[in-house]
């Protein structure tokens, strides 16, 4: 073999899954069509978000890279609801795109064990039998051994870009498409579909009058995300926000026959939680006004992004509705906004490893699975990485589970449910988000990491400090007993005299209060260390909840099924019931609960089953 694993893409899932590899040993091959275009952010200039952000950090507790390339090219950052509880509060951060590239670019080519070649896979080299990958056929012709291949194809595989009555086959605008791949896997029997994304204009922000928008400062105490880092510095651009008009909503409407998603050229499915400003106008006859928020792109760019505003109208079309807007009378469009189609193998085929049900050896990341976003795409990547390291090694798979991971809940849903539309990940996804808060992820995921090998010294060192801290917090706070002179002091600590400080931080109003003014001696440690033991008692009884709802669930993704058990010898079974399961191929109960369609009723028959072989 010419590589232990080649890496088909140098996206975001490319570069997690190429570097997992590298760093756990095995000889490591990136293929990408352009070196230059290796950590492009194709969309938002930014990494993050509710539900996203705990997904960065999940990554980086792993002992990934999008948390570190972030950090190092942040120009503003903010924690998402703040006014909420932090079970559903996420960091997000504006990214400076040209350095965040150069970055990821950096990491892959300066990773020991890890080659970048610049090329396109138009197919795979599959073993006699067509069970199992052995490399790759690039579009020069060249065949590279393998001993495992991931796909991280992201929007280029087969991709369509289309401006109006304008089409072109390319990935991204002015980047041409990965053409033959997707038709060799349509060939070879996979389930390969088209899926639609889009992107907005971009607008030179000189010619915008952005005194006239609403200012949108960043958070005073920016946060790292990587648990490696003890603080996140950097510059500070502010972002702002417009909003769109009836001039805007009438120049769409009278327009919308020459959109392609309304022409009925486009037949993929779209983001239904990222729609174009098209489908909000049409969708939403009702609202008067949308929210754009606009985003610089950069420090050394003079470009905008209008978050809110995607389209694949004509682009004088879209010169005309921006200029509609408050401050962008005069606004110059350096880039139009288009949609691009692409193809997407149905996550349904592949285990939870990510490895393909019908090709041993072959996983697949990101966008290829018919997820959306850079978060999604790093945390498959990472996993996808991982696993086909550890096979070649003869070592079981990582499957992280969904009470232990944001991850584990988005692979589980792609796996066990398809994809039908572009996948999201959102809090109300996971059942157990107090316990997934985002500043868990190491506590989660670190010990995992050290387990498979992927956690470097510095972070396992880093690790073990800070646990050993948050116990010594947590033994302070039970020290600390509430006296009469602090209800004297306070009102607030009238009920909890007598008890342990641990204790009254249970109460809300005590919880929010400055710890180190009550108890100096947290002031020694670092506050997310502090903030987090706070979480940790004020939500205990909670998460105990949460733990004893998963432990049920728990007992029935431990019952394990084969892949290959015969669901039509099973009696009582339905045809229908039997159709879902050989075409899901679950390797639990648990998974084979959670696949429409499959009763209860169903998932105790399979019970009995297996109890009557053990």
């Amino acid at each position: 073999m010419d590589y232990d694993v080649i890496v088909v893409g140098g996206g975001h899932a490319g570069i997690e899954a190429a570097l997992a590899a590298a760093r756990l040993g095995r000889s490591t091959l990136l293929v990408t069509q352009n070196p230059d275009a290796i950590g492009r952010m194709s969309c938002n200039p930014a990494i993050g978000g509710l539900s996203k952000g705990n997904l960065v950090r999940e990554v980086d507790a792993l002992g990934g890279q999008m948390g570190l390339l972030i950090d190092a090219t942040t120009i503003q950052y903010r924690l998402l609801n703040r006014s909420r509880g932090p079970a559903v509060q996420a960091p997000r951060a504006q990214a400076d795109k040209s350095a965040y590239a150069a970055a990821a670019r950096s990491s892959v080519e300066g990773q020991r064990g890890l080659r970048v070649y610049m090329d396109a896979v138009t197919g795979l080299v599959a073993s006699a039998d067509g069970a199992r990958v052995e490399g790759v056929i690039t579009e020069r012709g060249r065949r590279i051994g393998a001993r495992a291949v991931v796909i991280a194809s992201g929007t280029f595989m087969e991709g369509r870009i289309f401006i109006g009555e304008h089409r072109a086959a390319a990935g991204r605008l002015g980047e041409p498409a990965a053409l033959g791949l997707g038709s060799w896997l349509r060939a070879a029997g996979f389930p390969v579909g088209r899926m639609k994304t889009g992107t907005p204009a971009r607008v030179k922000a000189s010619s915008v009058d952005l005194g006239a928008l609403e200012l949108q400062a960043g958070d005073p105490d920016r946060k790292p995300f990587s648990f490696l880092n003890d603080e996140a510095t950097g510059p500070e651009l502010p972002c702002r926000i417009t909003y769109t008009n009836e001039r805007t909503h009438a120049i769409i409407r009278a327009n919308i026959g020459r959109s392609p998603l309304f022409s009925g050229d486009i037949t993929g499915k779209g983001p239904r939680y990222c729609p174009s400003i098209e489908d909000k106008v049409v969708k939403f006859p009702d609202r008067d006004r949308h929210q754009i928020f606009v985003e610089p792109e950069g420090l050394y760019t003079d470009e905008l992004y209008l978050n809110g505003l995607s389209s694949s109208l004509p682009e004088e079309v879209q010169d005309e509705f921006i200029r509609t807007m408050p401050g962008f009378d005069e606004a110059f469009m350096v880039r139009p906004g288009y949609a691009v189609e692409y193809d997407y193998v149905d996550p349904v085929d592949l285990y939870a490893s990510l490895e393909s049900k019908r090709m041993a050896g072959l996983y697949m990341a990101g966008q290829t699975n018919g997820t959306s976003g850079y978060e999604e795409a790093a945390a498959q990547g990472i996993v996808a990485g991982i696993n086909a390291a550890l096979a070649i090694a003869g070592e079981p798979p990582l499957i992280l589970s969904r009470a232990e991971s944001y991850i584990g809940v988005m692979i589980d849903d792609i796996v066990t449910l398809g994809a039908k539309e572009p996948y999201r990940m959102f809090t109300s996804r996971a059942e157990r988000r107090l316990a997934l808060r985002h500043d868990t992820a190491d506590r989660r995921l670190t010990p995992v990491g050290m387990r498979v090998g992927l956690a470097s010294t510095e972070r396992a060192e880093r690790f073990g400090r800070k646990l050993e801290a948050m116990d010594a917090i947590r033994a302070l706070l039970g020290a600390r007993r509430i006296s009469q002179e602090d209800a004297a002091r306070d009102p607030v600590f009238a009920p909890h005299v007598g008890e342990g400080l641990s204790r009254a931080l249970r109460d809300p109003r005590v919880a929010e209060m400055d710890v180190e003014a009550i108890e100096p001696g947290a002031g020694a440690y670092p506050e997310e260390w502090v903030t987090g033991v706070i979480l940790d008692l004020r939500y205990e009884g909670y998460v105990a909840k949460e733990g004893r709802l998963s432990a049920r669930l728990g007992k029935l993704d431990a019952t394990r099924l084969a892949a290959d058990f015969d669901y039509s010898t099973v009696p009582g079974l339905s045809s229908e019931s039997v159709e879902k399961l050989l075409a899901c191929r679950p390797l639990s109960l648990g998974q084979a609960s959670r696949i429409p369609g499959v009763r209860p009723s169903d998932v105790a028959l399979l019970a009995v089953r297996i109890a009557a072989r053990r």
